[in-house]
Parts: structure tokens; C-alpha cells; sequence
């Protein structure tokens, strides 16, 4: 008899020292779950990041796509490492606990040690299935998580491919500035005159230009068509009412089957300096804002 509960206060402590460490073991809360999916978190980001810039070929989104993908992409493998090294040894516990129950069946026609085996597997089966819980919930958050990144992204490219340009909030602060708003054109312009040669005349009643770029700025034109003999290059200058091109404002030149998202040079770019002159750009930009309505453009063919 006493060999018996000798060997049943065994089998007990060691029970009782397997569910502790099944308990702790991975994984153990949410924080377990989300330290180790963090890094598969930096990856679909990063790749996102760069389809994203891909797709909307804006300035900004191509610096995240190339600047701030790679370093997420590169530091989420460096993570993972890290975690993979530090995460302890995956020891199946259950299987011990159930090899032990088996030795203790045995003792069932003792009412403490029955009593004490039906409490003992309801602890057991709360921690399973808790454990099961944790990882279907963290699991059902993970692919939300998917369809958000997915979403944005279809989001993105539909809008990209729809064609609709919008003005930049850059770092020169010139969006802000002009106080722009993102979808308004910064200008609305008519023609001088709809003739541009004998065989060539502009279609379009008006045209709308958009302020673009990070860093460099420029304009675009969201749309200009033209009609007759289109071949060749051409030549749009901003001009005031009287014709006379407005001075330091770039021109737009043009493939004449190009009819969407025309750009200009680069916005007052300084030659000798290899740059942009900021208080120039400034001074042509406030300008235009300024006589918005008294603007007018013409379109040359170049020989």
C-alpha cells in the first residue's frame, strides 16, 4: 500500500511538472504568436512597399519601394533568425502526460487517486484548449490582416491604372504651401488659339495640370488630345492672354499620339548648379497661382 502512493505521489509531481511546462511552453500567449509572426509582417509589407511603388509610379512610393522595402525585407529575415535561435526546443509534452496517465489507470479503485486524475485532465483539457484558441484566433487575425494588405494593393494598381494623377505633397512643402488639395488641379487652362499647323489642331476645350514629385518638382497634364496630322514631336508653353510665355515656367514637349499624363522639365532647373532654384520654382509657381485665371497655352510642332 504505501509502495503505491509512494509511486502515485511520483507520478503526480511529475504530472503536475509536465502541464506547468506544457503550459509555458510556444505557444504561451499572443505575445508568442506575434513575436514570431512579426517578421513574416516585415515581408508582406515590404513586398507591398515595392508593388505599391511599382504600380502607382508616384516619387514617394517608389522611395518606399526601393529605399524602405529592402531594409524591412532584410531586418524581417535578421529577425527571424533571431527568433528561430532563441525559441527553446519543441518537446511534445502531451504525449508524455498522456504516457503517464496510462501507468496511473491502475489506481482508478482508489476514490483520491480517481478524484484526482478526472481533475487533473479537465486542467489538462483547459490548457489545450486554450492553446487551440489562441492559435485559431491569431490565425483568423493573420488573414484579415492578408486581405487588408491585398485590398490596399488591388486598391492601388486600379487606381493607378484608371490613369487618375493627383498633386504631391512634397518635401520642398510647396503642396502646402499653394495649399493645394489632392485631386484638384493646381491649374485649369484654356488654349490661346485651337490651331497648332494647317493639318494639326488641339481638341480638348482645356486642359488640367497637376503639381508632381517628392523632391523635383514638375507639372502634367492630366489630358491633351489633338486632331489632323499628329506625327512628330510638339511643344506646349504656358502662356497670359496676350501669348507672351510666362518667364521660368517649364515647357511640356510632347510625342504627338501621347494624349495623357504629359510632363514638363523639371521646374526651374539650374543649370550651373546641377539642381532645382527652390525660391524660383516658388516665385513661378506663386504666379501661376496668382493669374490661374488669366492663363492661356499654346502648342507649337517642333521641326
Amino acid at each position: 500500500m504505501n509502495e503505491n502512493k509512494t509511486y502515485f505521489q511520483r507520478v503526480s509531481v511529475m504530472l503536475e511538472n509536465l502541464l506547468k511546462d506544457y503550459k509555458n511552453q510556444y505557444p504561451k500567449n499572443y505575445g508568442d504568436l506575434f513575436r514570431d509572426f512579426f517578421p513574416i509582417l516585415l515581408i508582406v509589407l515590404g513586398a507591398a512597399a515595392f508593388v505599391y511603388g511599382a504600380a502607382t509610379m508616384t516619387d514617394s512610393a517608389m522611395l518606399i519601394g526601393v529605399l524602405v522595402s529592402p531594409v524591412l525585407i532584410v531586418f524581417a529575415f535578421s529577425l527571424k533568425r533571431v527568433n528561430r535561435k532563441n525559441r527553446p526546443e519543441n518537446v511534445d509534452f502531451l504525449s508524455k502526460i498522456r504516457s503517464l496517465e496510462l501507468q496511473m489507470v491502475t489506481f482508478n479503485e482508489y476514490p483520491d487517486v480517481k478524484q484526482y486524475l478526472e481533475q487533473f485532465e479537465n486542467r489538462l483539457n483547459d490548457t489545450v484548449k486554450k492553446k487551440t484558441d489562441t492559435k485559431r484566433l491569431f490565425k483568423k487575425l493573420q488573414i484579415m490582416l492578408y486581405c487588408l494588405v491585398a485590398a490596399f494593393l488591388t486598391f492601388a494598381i486600379i487606381k493607378a491604372a484608371s490613369g487618375r494623377i493627383k498633386n504631391d505633397e512634397d518635401a520642398n512643402q510647396l503642396y502646402n504651401y499653394l495649399e493645394l488639395q489632392e485631386y484638384k488641379p493646381f491649374l485649369t487652362i484654356t488654349p490661346l488659339t485651337r490651331k497648332v499647323t494647317e493639318n494639326c489642331q488641339i481638341e480638348s476645350p482645356q486642359i488640367e495640370v497637376f503639381l508632381n514629385g517628392l523632391n523635383s518638382n514638375w507639372l502634367t497634364i492630366k489630358e491633351l488630345k489633338l486632331s489632323g496630322d499628329k506625327n512628330g514631336l510638339f511643344r506646349l508653353f504656358i502662356t497670359d492672354n496676350n501669348g507672351k510665355h510666362i518667364s521660368r515656367c517649364p515647357k511640356f514637349v510632347f510625342s504627338g499620339d501621347q494624349d495623357k499624363k504629359i510632363m514638363s522639365i523639371m521646374l526651374c532647373f539650374d543649370s550651373e548648379r546641377k539642381t532645382r532654384n527652390d525660391f524660383e520654382a516658388l516665385k513661378v509657381l506663386k504666379y501661376l497661382d496668382e493669374h490661374k485665371n488669366d492663363l492661356r497655352f499654346v502648342v507649337e510642332k517642333m521641326e
